[in-house]
């Protein structure tokens, strides 16, 4: 066996002397703490929970935590027939794209999805809940939240009464986020960095980092880390910027960012943020590439609408969709969401940064030393 196979099968055997020192209706260290008192990760604590709940010594409850079961239940094991989908009224071109994704895997897996739509987290999410848990619906994927309402979001996951999904790491609520913990961050850090090192590549000398100016947003909060890193260890210039969502925030930032006029590459949190930024410094007489070069995120439709066309960065969507449905099933059945696997992203080269006709062999080779590799698109050509 490997360490990590040893690993959790001591901690396993731990886990059952818990079990047996403690009475029923006892509730149990959260995982966080027991990973802490066993010197693990979250995953490898959940893999050794995981028979205690199959055969029902253990009970966990969405937002209360993990008890001792009054009596051994029966398998927690059941047939999933119907999974709800909670989407919101505000939802963009890469929930949608998700929410797709989630459509297209429940195929492979003979799951009926269930939607319903609200504009929130509150009253009306709380009513559409419950015709979905009346329908038929074993847990519940929120498949995106506006980076404003992950609070919000947090409540309403606790008073669930089933369980529900979460598209973001969410504290005290971990055991609800569709992915493995490991990952979390890991794609918008990655992102980050390969853009960085991907624009240095082409000759760039400054690097600007462009997003919302949201405390909340654990997304941008991890591109801004994987930016600063990277730009103090190669002794580039840190330029970030903020900025919300009226339009006088952002014609004050391409005032300020005109001085750049030719030497200036934005990596942006999303495709959103780009289309925002080329519109505005379009106002201002100045156009991409020639004037500055820029790259978004999430590649949605609305990428290569754009003048020019937005280079951007593509999740694995159709990993994304699998990795949601499968920790939905997995909460419905009582277990803990099963290991993900890491997305594989792509870099689609348009016109927007510059790099049409330009990557050569060697840019192609550096970049997947820091991600899954690189596609180049030829401007106004799909993929």
């Amino acid at each position: 066996m490997t360490v990590s196979q040893l690993k959790y099968k001591e901690i396993e055997k731990e886990l059952e002397l818990l079990l047996e020192r403690g009475i029923p209706g006892d509730r149990i260290p959260s995982d966080r703490e027991l990973a802490s008192t066993y010197k693990c990760n979250i995953q490898t604590l959940r893999k050794a929970f995981s028979p205690f709940v199959k055969n029902g010594r253990i009970v966990r409850r969405t937002g209360s935590g993990t008890f001792i079961a009054e009596t051994p239940q029966k398998s927690m094991i059941m047939d999933i027939k119907k999974i709800g989908m909670l989407i919101h009224a505000n939802s963009d071109s890469y929930a949608f794209t998700v929410i797709r994704a989630i459509h297209n895997a429940s195929k492979k897996y003979d799951i009926t999805i269930r939607t319903a739509i609200a504009s929130g987290y509150e009253e009306e999410a709380r009513m559409e809940l419950s015709l979905l848990v009346n329908d038929g619906c074993s847990a519940v994927i929120i498949p995106w939240v506006p980076f404003n309402e992950i609070s919000e979001l947090a409540g309403f996951v606790r008073n669930a009464t089933i369980p529900v999904t979460t598209p973001v790491l969410i504290p005290g609520l971990e055991s609800n986020y569709f992915e493995s913990h490991d990952l979390a961050g890991l794609g918008s850090i990655a992102m980050a960095k390969t853009a960085c090192e991907y624009f240095r590549l082409l000759g760039e000398k400054r690097i600007a980092l462009l997003g919302p100016d949201s405390h909340d947003d654990l997304s941008m909060k991890n591109k801004l880390c994987g930016y600063s890193e990277y730009v103090y260890r190669n002794k580039l210039e840190n330029i970030v910027a903020l900025v919300g969502t009226s339009s006088n925030e952002m014609d004050e930032l391409a005032e300020q960012w005109k001085k750049y006029r030719g030497n200036l590459a934005v990596i942006c949190y999303d495709d959103v943020y780009a289309l925002r930024f080329i519109m505005t410094m379009h106002k201002h007489g100045l156009s991409a590439p020639d004037d500055f070069r820029i790259m978004g995120d999430n590649d949605t439709k609305e990428a290569m609408l754009c003048d020019p066309p937005l280079s951007s960065c593509r999740a694995d969507y159709a990993n994304l969709g699998e990795n949601n449905l499968k920790a939905a099933m997995a909460m419905a059945r009582g277990e803990c969401c099963p290991p993900s696997i890491a997305a594989s992203n792509r870099f689609i080269i348009r016109g927007s940064c510059g790099g049409t006709g330009r990557i050569t062999a060697e840019i192609a080779e550096a970049v997947k030393s820091f991600s899954k590799g690189l596609v180049i698109i030829p401007d106004g050509k799909d993929s």
